[in-house]
């Protein structure tokens, strides 16, 4: 298990909750998608966060931490993103618009059906 010094972004660490759950869920799908191909999705999730820091300028320490961790390397930024301590970084997520609606609607149909199986 890692200490906190390894993971010096965990805020508050993790909470079973669904909602925690289901960001998790779709954070690990963009993270495939992440490393099937990083170019294109990190330049959007950057262009996303320009948007995100102008308009929420009250969480600017995450959105600047996503600054660092989206200049990581792809596979550390994905383990990152999918480290279940790091749940709130997912509440403020770049990521928007990387899956296709197509996508979303899989993965809440398949999100569900695990939900309803817990």
């Amino acid at each position: 298990m890692n200490t906190p010094n390894e993971r010096p972004w965990q805020d508050r660490g993790w909470t079973d909750t669904r909602e925690e759950r289901r960001a998790l869920a779709f954070h690990q799908a963009v993270a495939k998608a992440l490393l099937a191909n990083p170019a294109p999705v990190r330049e959007r999730a950057s262009a996303h966060l320009d948007k995100l820091e102008s308009m929420h300028p009250y969480v600017a320490p995450l959105f600047r931490r996503w600054r660092e961790w989206l200049a990581l390397p792809t596979d550390v930024l994905a383990a990152r993103m999918t480290d279940p301590v790091a749940s709130d970084m997912r509440h403020v997520s770049p990521f928007a618009g990387i899956l296709s609606a197509r996508e979303r609607r899989d993965l809440l149909v398949d999100f569900g059906e695990r939900e309803r199986n817990r």
